[in-house]
This record gives structure tokens, C-alpha cells and sequence, in this order.
């Protein structure tokens, strides 16, 4: 099951209400589950991406250990991106450090660039997701948390299955209407492919 902002509001009030029906479920999520539903006996909240502030972690993780039950909460965290992991600290947040085992790791960038290849609506959507996740990025004016300098542009790729890498220009909007910036900088994003 999911949950995002561009389903209708029926459709995800529909979701909600099959989830919470269910004994056991997974449910994919954005934000917009963060706040504002009350999904009551969830046990684990897995985030894939850093929320963009402390607040939006906490309304995230909100979703479980409610009422007088346990729960559970991981995120995945880029070494870029440990700054994060600091300001949490300082919440008194307590979190607990895992790495991946190497020996019960799977490689599958193979199978994945193979699936795309045999598919291009599924290369399309990869291509696309590799663009919003770096614009995401760009977008969050933390600079210190979401640099995009430390992004590897290429493992990103491969993890989505494409073989090459798309290419995006990012143009950073000016605070100062009378600043004068180059003409590079005044396109709106570019966007191509290799």
C-alpha cells in the first residue's frame, strides 16, 4: 500500500482505512502521512531518506510507539548527512549506530540495469527518480545537512539501475533581485541526459 500527495484525498482516506483494518501491512509513505493521521499499533517506521528538519523527523517517528505501545524507527543516513544525526543528539534523541553486514549483502545493479533495459517505463520512472531525489536535495536550503557536492552522483545511478548517469543542471535562484548573476545562472534547471 501508498500514501502520497498525488493520490486524491479519497483515495488515500481509502488507503488509510485499509491499513489500518489489516492485522499485518506495510505502507509506503511521504510526509503526508507524517502529520494529521492516526495510524494506532504501528510497529517500525523505516526512513529511507533524511526528513528535511528535526520537527519532520519527530512527527515521522510519531507514527509509532503511540499510546502504551513500543515501537521501533530507523534511518538510513548518507555519511554526508551525519550532521543530522548531531542535531537529534542534541533532542536527546538516543539513536543506535548499525552497518550493513558485507556477508549477507546482495549486489543487484546488474539485475536492476537489466529489468531497465528490458523496460522503459521503468527506466523512465529510475531516470526520474534520480532527478527529484537530487533536486530534493538542492531544493533544502540546510546546506550544512543536504550537500550536493557530496552526493555520488554515479552510485545513486547504479542503485536505480541506470547505466549511465543523468546529467542536471541546478540553478540556484538569487535572494537578491539586484544582484547580477551570469546567464548560466539565469536559465531555469536544465535538464539532459548523457
Amino acid at each position: 500500500m501508498e500514501i502520497h500527495g498525488r493520490q486524491k484525498q479519497i483515495k488515500r482516506t481509502a488507503i488509510y482505512f485499509e491499513f489500518v483494518e489489516r492485522k499485518h501491512a506495510f505502507l509506503f509513505a511521504t510526509d503526508i502521512a507524517s502529520r494529521g493521521m492516526d495510524f494506532p499499533a504501528v510497529d517500525w517506521v523505516i526512513q529511507v531518506d533524511l526528513p528535511e528538519d528535526t520537527d519532520t523527523y519527530i512527527h515521522r517517528v510519531g507514527r509509532t510507539a503511540r499510546y502504551k505501545f513500543k515501537g521501533s524507527s530507523l534511518l538510513m543516513v548518507l555519511p554526508s548527512e551525519t550532521k543530522f544525526i548531531d542535531r537529534l543528539t542534541r533532542l536527546n534523541i538516543n539513536m543506535k549506530k548499525l552497518k550493513a553486514n558485507p556477508n549477507r549483502t546482495l549486489t543487484i545493479t546488474s539485475a536492476l540495469q537489466r529489468i531497465n533495459a528490458e523496460n522503459s517505463d521503468l527506466m523512465h520512472l529510475a531516470q526520474k527518480a534520480f532527478i527529484c531525489y537530487i533536486k530534493s536535495v538542492f531544493k533544502n536550503g540546510d546546506r550544512e545537512v543536504f550537500d550536493i557536492t557530496k552526493i555520488d552522483h554515479e552510485a545513486l545511478a547504479q542503485s536505480l539501475g541506470l547505466v549511465t548517469t543523468p546529467v542536471i543542471e541546478l540553478v540556484q535562484e538569487s535572494e537578491d533581485k539586484n544582484t547580477k548573476i551570469s546567464k548560466l545562472r539565469k536559465l531555469r534547471e536544465k535538464i539532459k541526459m548523457k
